[in-house]
């Protein structure tokens, strides 16, 4: 159905849709000069009615384009008429949406809530342009300028000029606030708190473009920090106190610097921090003495390499022996020939390790791991041969798991 040609024909309660040369007309188009009509952004049906509005822009006319939004009547050129997105039409009842622009020249529709007697929804907050109003009918399938509503008696039809004719800048509105791209921040003290749209959603920086220096004076509340470097001069960490910029400070546990609360001093050259167990506090020790038992291992202690003939006829007797300075168990390797040479280890005078023997003029290599050693005991390698025949040892070897103990002590007795 055709519409009447669409005029800013206005009484001064709602438009009418008569065209025709009349001194009624006349009054009319007067009427909504005098309300505030004019071209731009003036909202009106299609031709051919459809699911859309067209919003006249500056083609509209030829001179005026009064349209200025901002603090600093910045002017939004609408340079072309063009259409709103597709209205949706309600579902269970009737309901009335409004379309306003935004600083870059977009328009937006927002709908409103549907109801038997429905309201005009509030425009978003922020810096928007009031359009219009749309009222739509349950059933609508399309939209009708005001005049033709009753033509389409059944559809949605333009409700409202929502359009204001003068808008003044709020009180606090300056022309050196800053804009949406915070350009403008060097001539502003912010005198308020920063806060983003939602939690844990909005990123200060990125990957490539990261702030320099961060001066804050207060607490930074941070759940989770990665930190290239980090200075700490004080404060706490779960009652872990850090104190002193130097290697002199301490590390204090429960504000306290004795033994009995934490770590006391710092030691002294070559001790280690040695952990006493859950709920117990550590305490220093030298490295040599650390409570840290050994494993057998390949890391070698102390040796003895040089070969000798250590031991002529029976019995079996002390050839050579190095002292352990950790508990635990040890690796323990020596070389053994002669014609019925016969070798054992021992642990400060009593045999623990297996009896081992040779009967050729070749070196064969023997390796052990015993346990239940002691820091300071001895590991002795005792050896004999027939009467009147010479046993032949060399390689006695203490190995662990841990790193070598310089207060070891190897000793030959028959070298």
């Amino acid at each position: 159905m055709p519409q009447t040609p669409p005029k800013a024909t206005f009484q001064m309660s709602y438009p009418t849709g008569d065209s025709s040369f009349s001194s009624s007309n006349f009054r009319n188009n007067f009427q909504s000069l005098y309300e505030g009509d004019f071209l731009p952004l003036r909202a009106l049906a299609h031709a051919t009615p459809d699911s859309s509005l067209m919003i006249l822009g500056a083609d509209a006319g030829d001179f005026s384009v009064p349209i200025y939004y901002g603090h600093a009547n910045q002017k939004v050129y609408v340079s072309a008429s063009g259409d709103t997105s597709n209205f949706s039409y309600p579902a269970g009842n009737d309901r009335i949406d409004v379309v306003h622009m935004d600083a870059s020249g977009d328009f937006h529709i927002t709908a409103g809530s549907e109801a038997a007697s429905p309201v005009i929804p509030p425009f978003p907050s922020g810096e928007v342009i009031p359009v219009v109003a749309v009222y739509h009918r349950l059933g609508s399938t399309k939209i009708a300028n005001y005049a033709d509503k009753d033509s389409y008696s059944g559809d949605s039809y333009i409700y409202r000029d929502m359009r204001p004719l003068y808008s003044l800048p709020k009180a606090s509105d300056t022309s050196d606030l800053a804009t949406k791209a915070l350009d403008n921040l060097s001539s502003v003290a912010i005198n308020e708190d920063l806060l983003p749209d939602s939690d844990n959603a909005r990123d200060l920086g990125s990957a490539a473009k990261e702030f320099k220096d961060l001066y804050l004076d207060g607490t930074a509340n941070i759940d989770s920090l990665v930190a290239d470097t980090a200075d700490i001069n004080g404060g706490t960490l779960d009652g872990v106190q850090v104190g002193g910029t130097t290697a002199t400070g301490e590390l204090l546990v429960n504000n306290s610097s004795d033994a009995a609360d934490g770590l006391g001093a710092q030691g002294t050259a070559g001790e280690v921090l040695t952990s006493a167990g859950a709920g117990a506090n550590p305490s220093w020790e030298a490295a040599e003495t650390r409570n840290v038992d050994a494993a057998a291992g390949d890391v070698l202690i102390n040796s003895i390499d040089a070969a000798s003939p250590n031991s002529v006829g029976h019995p079996l007797n002390n050839t050579r022996q190095i002292s352990v300075q950790a508990d635990g168990t040890y690796r323990i390797t020596f070389d053994l020939y002669g014609l019925e040479a016969t070798g054992r280890i021992y642990r400060n005078g009593a045999a623990v390790g297996t009896l081992q023997s040779r009967a050729a003029t070749s070196y064969e290599t023997f390796s052990e791991d015993i346990s239940g050693w002691s820091a300071g005991d001895l590991v002795q390698l005792y050896a004999s041969d027939a009467p009147n025949k010479v046993a032949y040892v060399r390689n006695f070897r203490v190995s662990s798991d841990l790193w070598s103990l310089a207060s070891s002590v190897a000793t030959n007795y028959t070298s």
